[in-house]
């Protein structure tokens, strides 16, 4: 590949260099113009030929170095080309297949054309903001949320049924031969089903059906992680918006429905079995696979350099995640300039910045997830309190033996500072929180505001618990 691209330059300049000596010896017979023309001929031709050496060994040196990289990482196991990610793509032994019953159970609920009307009356899956849903009060929207849920019963009892199987998914992807042409349809109908989900335990809380809330809630965490598996980063952050959407519905849920023991027991082990950083790590290895495959199309000097950068760049977040700790890491972000926010320091190619994703954006929203589902497990451990002792804790301390033993140690640390959650205790309620992503503590602000037609998003993330009588 070096050798084609250099070939080109070489026989230019050496066309050039032959062309002006011909027209010299043509247009003179001045022995020393002729002498002088001809050593200038000689004296360019070896500087052309130096600068063609150098550059042959500059890229070749990039070009191998990059090759043995590429050939560590095969050796690892790790893919590198489309068709290497395809058959990486697979989910891992023991994992209960459930692909066919979760791309039938989506596909239906996603099919569902909603009317006009509805997409004026429905919150969550239609246009209208969802109301404030208070125990034995009137709430409007009511009755277009009935009629919706009970026309589309049996395609939501499929989808809780797969969601609390417990099953994950390898979807119908193909990475080969051109992995960023490849087409996930199912990432817009997993958060599609995390919605008519979301809109259902929102209609069972209101009916005060604490089981049917339990059960809605408990398959939108599983929905949120069946396509834990993906090696791609888009689908790290569709699980993540579905997770999310679990997040606001228990919020509300909470608030509203008195949540059953077994229930919050239930949906404590899911979220324990959920470790979003190695999505993410699993994301990236993918992720390096797609971008050199589509370098390899491209052949020039700029995209060996490219390569090299890439590798480093991936490699970086790679060892972030694996350990922390690593020493190596200085040396990287050094070489990268991370720590002056430019993003791929002095090697800022075009081609790595169309081809790298944005880690760092990313691994903040990976912060966020993991502040909920801390939260959560929080919460769903404060409620089971409330149920045994009639009474909210004093202290966050009263809720260790209603954890998971494998959470008791991080459950409590905000993953924004490594500094701990904040715990407040109201006179009729406790709330938990992190500072979110601005690692500042705003006294506890959770609930979303409006700023005319804007709706922004609380700065700290965090959940009220009070005592729902049962």
């Amino acid at each position: 590949a070096i050798n084609s691209l250099l070939i080109v330059p070489v026989v230019v300049v050496a066309g050039l260099l032959i062309a002006v000596w011909i027209v010299a010896r043509l247009l003179t017979e001045n022995p020393a113009v002729r002498k002088w023309v001809s050593w200038m001929v000689i004296g360019v031709g070896v500087a052309a030929l130096l600068m063609v050496a150098g550059a042959w060994l500059h890229f070749g040196g990039m070009e191998s170095s990059s090759a043995a990289r590429i050939a560590a990482l095969q050796q690892r196991g790790l893919p590198t080309t489309g068709e290497e990610l395809d058959a990486w793509y697979a989910l891992p032994p023991g994992t209960p297949d459930a692909t066919s019953a979760w791309v039938d159970a989506l596909s239906a609920l996603f099919d569902v054309r909603l009317s006009p009307q509805q997409m004026d009356q429905l919150p969550v899956i239609g246009m209208p903001p969802l109301t404030d849903v208070s125990p034995g009060e009137p709430w409007s929207q009511a009755q277009a949320v009935e009629d919706i849920l009970t026309e589309h019963a049996t395609s939501l009892d499929a989808l809780r049924d797969v969601s609390l199987s417990g099953g994950a998914a390898r979807f119908p992807i193909s990475y080969a031969p051109r992995p960023l042409q490849a087409k996930m349809d199912h990432l817009p109908q997993l958060r599609n089903g995390a919605r008519w989900l979301r809109l259902s335990s929102e209609f069972h809380a209101w009916r005060q059906e604490p089981q049917r809330v339990g059960e809605d809630l408990t398959a939108m965490i599983q929905l949120s992680q069946a396509n834990r598996f993906d090696p791609c980063l888009i689908s790290v952050l569709v699980n993540g918006a579905a997770f999310n959407l679990w997040f606001d519905a228990l919020q509300r849920a909470v608030g509203v429905s008195p949540l059953r023991a077994e229930d919050c027991e239930r949906m404590q082990g899911r979220l324990a079995n959920i470790d979003f950083d190695e999505a993410m790590l699993r994301a990236l290895q993918g992720e390096r696979a797609m971008g050199l495959t589509e370098m390899r199309l491209i052949a020039s000097p700029f995209t060996i350099e490219s390569r090299r950068a890439y590798l480093d760049y991936l490699e970086y977040h790679e060892r972030q995640f694996i350990n922390p700790d690593d020493p190596e890491l200085v040396n990287l972000e050094d070489s990268l300039q991370l720590g002056d926010n430019l993003v791929f320091g002095r090697q800022r190619l075009m081609t790595v910045r169309l081809l790298a994703p944005a880690f760092y954006h990313a691994m903040k929203g990976i912060d966020g997830m993991e502040a909920r589902r801390r939260i959560g497990l929080l919460t769903l451990a404060g409620r089971r309190f409330v149920v045994s002792h009639g009474r909210l804790p004093e202290a966050p301390e009263e809720l260790v033996d209603w954890l998971p033993e494998s959470q008791r140690d991080t459950v409590f640390i905000d993953p924004f500072t490594q500094q701990p959650l904040t715990f407040v205790r109201g006179e009729d309620h406790v709330i938990f929180y992190s500072v979110g992503r601005d690692e500042t503590d705003d006294g506890g602000q959770i609930e979303a505001t409006v700023v005319g037609d804007r709706t922004e998003p609380p700065p700290d993330v965090g959940i009220r618990l009070s005592v729902l009588s049962d």
